[in-house]
């Protein structure tokens, strides 16, 4: 049986798998390049009360590369292949106060990647300015690592039921992204190379999950018009 490139389509759709066109024979007049987008977290200290001290120390990474090689999609979408990665370690616990007390220690730790092929960012240029910006693509990733407790008791203790306690949970499908305010790439074209657009971009931010980096490098070329 003889199966057409329209069925074909069909069961790749229902079969769950991301469906690509095969590349155009020609790259023109379209950017072609690499987008990347980081976000760095990091979140430490500590805090007393009269009953216990509580101490907390995080730090994660998250990571999108948007390579774009001319494609485009059915509806002449221009297609960039993102690879993203990233990482989340978290340490907290806290001690009580007084004659027998607890002291627990927790230490998570997930990492995950994630690809895609997306249409969701742009390159867009004020004709009049000579201004582009760059918004680049983001995903969710899905992570995976485990949550440690140990749990140990402390001072001078009469009540045998106290006792110490380990205890280590698996964790799947932990989501990460870009938890931070958007940052869009901005510059001014280079009259001597018009179909060169390259440049960084970094802010900081105080959120209450911590301080946030995020940045953003873009290094593209255009291609020539025919």
């Amino acid at each position: 049986m003889r199966v057409t490139g329209s069925l074909t389509l069909i069961l790749l759709i229902f079969a769950g798998r991301s469906f690509v066109p095969p590349a155009p024979t020609q790259c023109t007049d379209q950017w072609t390049g690499t987008i990347t987008y980081q976000i760095t977290t990091k979140r430490k200290g500590t805090a007393e009360n009269n009953v216990n001290i509580s101490h907390w120390n995080d730090e994660g990474y998250y990571e999108t590369k948007a390579e774009l090689d001319g494609r485009r999609n059915e509806h002449g979408h221009q297609i960039a292949v993102v690879r993203a990665t990233a990482y989340e370690n978290k340490e907290w616990g806290s001690r009580g106060k007084g004659v027998c007390y607890r002291e627990t220690d927790h230490d998570q730790a997930v990492r995950g990647e994630a690809h895609e092929n997306t249409t969701g960012f742009s390159i867009s240029f004020d004709s009049r300015t000579g201004e582009y910006s760059v918004l680049a693509p983001v995903l969710m990733v899905y992570a995976s690592g485990q949550h440690v407790v140990s749990s140990r008791v402390k001072g001078t203790c009469n009540n045998p039921y106290n006792k110490d306690f380990n205890q280590v949970d698996k964790i799947e499908r932990y989501q990460l992204s870009d938890d931070a305010p958007v940052l869009i790439g901005k510059g001014r074209m280079d009259p001597a190379k018009p179909d060169v657009l390259a440049g960084s971009e970094t802010a900081e931010h105080d959120t209450r999950r911590g301080i946030k980096t995020v940045t953003i490098k873009w290094d593209l070329r255009r291609c020539a018009k025919q």
